[in-house]
């Protein structure tokens, strides 16, 4: 009976699973839906700001030439961005490898999240990595600012992330968070050039750098939080599909165990008779 009391428990463990895989996933769907009608939203407003400091990042070009060259001397880094918790499948992975494909194109390598550290203490470049850790996988306005600090440092900042494509796959990319127009790379487009900047155009420059590489940072983790979004909605799938087949064969167990002690039973009791028969 022993047998048969723990598999209706096991039963009862592997439908608490199911329930919670199939409700986890459905929050995970309806996060997924939301996150891409916000990246949906904000996509022009994206363009078309960072369009504009572009336009003003070639004005300084044409204009203050020995700023532009100054910022060329800077060094290039690398950015990993990862999470501080697993349940992502591969995602972290892949964007790690992604990595350090690239590592010989910067000087500097920066990896934000534990699981990106995990992943480089099995690697040689262990020591030359510089470590980044938000209170949480989504950074708050001071974590992106130090984050925003640390690239104000660099030519190049290009950050190295998860892309969303569809909830089965998602691949990762780079985005330059700095993104400096060389001399003569396009024309001021409008009127932008017909126009006087009080404050004086660097400081200007300097303020657009800093909100422009707030919103790309804005858009780099909105990117990140919805692949990694969808990568869980998968594995909740997938956990709630191997609870429902975990839960079919532990109820044939139980309906064979339930059947043996019957059958061991009626065996004892059919045993009894004959002796009984006997005695008499």
């Amino acid at each position: 009976m022993s047998v048969i009391k723990k598999t209706r428990e096991e039963l009862e463990a592997i439908l608490s699973i199911k329930t919670l895989s199939g409700v986890m996933r459905d929050l995970a769907v309806e996060r997924v839906q939301r996150l891409r009608e916000d990246f949906k939203k904000n996509i022009n407003f994206y363009k078309e700001i960072e369009d504009l400091f572009n336009q003003v990042q070639i004005l300084v070009n044409e204009q203050y030439k020995g700023i532009s060259n100054e910022m060329k001397k800077r060094p290039v880094a690398n950015i990993a961005v990862t999470s501080n918790h697993r349940f992502y499948g591969s995602l972290n992975q892949e964007v790690m490898k992604f990595f350090l494909k690239n590592w010989s194109k910067a000087e500097d390598h920066i990896v934000i999240g534990k699981m990106g550290e995990i992943f480089m203490q099995e690697t040689e470049y262990y020591d030359r990595c510089k470590f980044v850790f938000f209170g949480d996988d989504n950074p708050t306005r001071w974590e992106v600012q130090k984050v925003i600090s640390l690239a104000k440092s660099y030519s190049k900042a290009i950050v190295h992330f998860p892309q969303y494509k569809t909830p089965f796959h998602q691949v990762p990319v780079t985005m330059d968070i700095v993104r400096m127009a060389e001399v003569g790379e396009g024309e001021v487009q409008g009127n932008l050039n017909r126009f006087i900047f009080e404050p004086d155009l660097p400081l200007i420059h300097d303020f657009f750098s800093t909100q422009v590489q707030y919103i790309l940072i804005q858009r780099i983790m909105l990117e990140t939080d919805l692949s990694r979004t969808a990568t869980r909605l998968v594995r909740m799938d997938g956990a709630e599909n191997s609870a429902v087949e975990m839960y079919s064969q532990k109820k044939r167990e139980l309906h064979d165990s339930i059947q043996r002690q019957l059958d061991i039973q009626l065996f004892e009791s059919l045993s009894g008779l004959k002796n009984n028969d006997k005695k008499r």
